[in-house]
């Protein structure tokens, strides 16, 4: 199993990936700088992590979870799967069409804010964060 905690910032959220421009009196969305750097983060990080542990995903079912820990009840935890899933899935070159996941959310300190991603091929692995995390 592979953890990545990364600070909690909300750029990576999905709310938050797009801009609208309509220069020339044409309509066009575009993705954030900030929403593809911290996307391009995690999936270095990923990666990285990949490498420390010389782990070689299979192509089978992929369990991945995601527990942000925030400081109030503002901003929904479940916007920050679809960028995450898709860092994974560019980091490990996994379609996300093999992924389960599950997303939780937790109270914090204004200090201690932050995501934590568990990515793992076998399901007790999960199991075992749900129940002492």
């Amino acid at each position: 199993m592979i953890k990545i905690s990364i600070p909690l910032n909300w750029n990576l959220s999905k709310n938050r990936a797009r801009k609208i421009s309509t220069k020339n009196g044409q309509i066009r969305s575009y993705k954030t700088d900030e929403h593809i750097k911290c996307q391009d983060e995690v999936e270095f990080l990923v990666k990285a992590e990949i490498n420390r542990v010389n782990w070689r995903p299979e192509r089978k079912k992929l369990w991945l979870m995601v527990k942000v820990f925030k400081k109030d009840h503002n901003g929904d935890s479940s916007n920050m799967l679809n960028p995450i899933e898709d860092a994974v899935k560019k980091a490990i070159q996994l379609d996300d069409c093999w992924n389960s996941t599950i997303t939780d959310w937790e109270l914090c300190d204004v200090t201690d804010q932050r995501v934590e991603i568990y990515i793992s091929q076998v399901f007790s692995d999960i199991l075992t964060i749900l129940k002492y995390v």
